[in-house]
Order: C-alpha cells, then sequence, then structure tokens
C-alpha cells in the first residue's frame, strides 16, 4: 500500500522499496490527507494510530519500521509497544524523548542581549517542552504528559535497530558557535543513547548530510533497510 502525501521527500525511498517489498507510509492524523484531531496528543496516541493503520491495511506482520526525526519517537514507541510485532526499525536523524529538555540544559543563562538566534532556538525548545497548549508546532506532541510514557517503552530489547545520524549541522544566521559546537556534541550523544535502546544495534554516521537525509543520502536510508532486511547490522 502506498499512501503519504505530507512528506514527499520520501517519495523516492518508497517508490525504490516498492520494486521489491510492500511498503506502507501514511499521513499522521491532522496531517496531509488525514483527518484532524484534537491537540495536544500524547506519544501513545500517535503509536496507536500507526497500530490501528497497519491493523486496517491488514500488513502481514513483523513490520520493518522507518521513522525519520519526529518519526523516530512514534517507531520506536510503537515498537516498545508492541515488539512482537516489529522485526527491525531503521531511525533517521531521529528526535531523542529527552532532547528538548536536555538541550536546555546545556544553553547559556538568559540574557537580554542574546542574539535572536539563539533567543528563537530558546524559545522553540521551550514551547514545545512546556506550553503545549500554546505552541503553534503542527505535531502538537504533549511532551511533558509524554515523558513517563516514553520511559515506560524504552527497552527495545533485541530488535535490530539502525540509526542514521546526520554528520552536519545547519543553524540560523548568528547562532553563537561554542553553544552550536556544544549542541552538535549533546545530539551525537543522544544519538548513542538512542542506538543503545536495542542490543542489537548499529549506528552509522552520514558524513554528507544535514537533518533530512531521506533528502540528501537516501542511499544511506536505503542500504539501512536492506541491511535489516537481508539480516546483517555489521
Amino acid at each position: 500500500m502506498q499512501a503519504g502525501t505530507k512528506d514527499k521527500g520520501w517519495w523516492p525511498i518508497r517508490d525504490e522499496l516498492a520494486k521489491e517489498y510492500g511498503v506502507l507510509s501514511y499521513d499522521r492524523a491532522g496531517m496531509g490527507e488525514s483527518d484532524p484531531v484534537p491537540l495536544p496528543r500524547t506519544i501513545s496516541e500517535f503509536a496507536n494510530d500507526l497500530h490501528a493503520v497497519l491493523l486496517g491495511a491488514e500488513v502481514e506482520k513483523p513490520y520493518l519500521l522507518v521513522g525519520g526525526s519526529f518519526g523516530g519517537l512514534i517507531v520506536t514507541h510503537y515498537a516498545g509497544i508492541y515488539p512482537e510485532d516489529v522485526s527491525g526499525i531503521v531511525l533517521v536523524d531521529s528526535t531523542h524523548p529527552e532532547h528538548n529538555q536536555r538541550t536546555l540544559e546545556i544553553l547559556p543563562p538568559e540574557t537580554p542581549a542574546e542574539p535572536q538566534a539563539l533567543k528563537n532556538f530558546r524559545s522553540l525548545l521551550w514551547q514545545e517542552t512546556y506550553t503545549p497548549l500554546s505552541t503553534k508546532e503542527e505535531e502538537g506532541l504533549d511532551f511533558p504528559a509524554s515523558a513517563s510514557l516514553m520511559r515506560l517503552a524504552w527497552d527495545l530489547g533485541d530488535i535490530p535497530l539502525i540509526v542514521l545520524t546526520a554528520g552536519r549541522d545547519e543553524w540560523e544566521a548568528g547562532f553563537p558557535v561554542d553553544v552550536a559546537d556544544r549542541y552538535e556534541r549533546l545530539w551525537l550523544d543522544l544519538q548513542v543513547e538512542l542506538a543503545a535502546r536495542s542490543t542489537r544495534h548499529l549506528q552509522i554516521i552520514v558524513e554528507e548530510s544535514g537533518h533530512c537525509i531521506h533528502d540528501e543520502a537516501p542511499a544511506a536510508v536505503l542500504d539501512a533497510i536492506r541491511r535489516i532486511i537481508k539480516g546483517g547490522l555489521t
């Protein structure tokens, strides 16, 4: 089954895989062609939507799940809840459940004179983490309500897991270099933590790509998916 209209950047990967395998992509609730839902929502509601889509489409188990950025939160939470349904996971520069809180902790104390780029970054993190009802972030994830849920579903056992991590970062003009360096180190640490969620894991740094690996280095995503399908993580 092929669906999913929100992020067309994934379509070439989807279409290439569909030559060999059954592929399902979908628009999350409130996005693309899917119906709107009340916001904010917990991570479990996102995972339950995915569960309903897979059952409704009568996709044969087990599933190989692929999630990029925010989607990584959903597929790993799904796997934590339904481990027997999952044959493998590929994370594409995925968000870590504690990303926002831990990033706020490494930022310098706020000052009236700080660069606007840093002010914007701090404001976005604060809104998404602590004030979900007031943020315009389109996913509408209620981070405070989801934190404990994500901790409970953290352990992925021995589900094969490949974590693709971007090798380049991009910053708004005027963002302090020292803060960017600190953040980039934290992001790598968080990616290592994501990989360690499974006892069978492999992390790959995609040196030539920024955050949107599926756009900038689609071959890396295709290779990771095929490696899990063929049973090789080395």
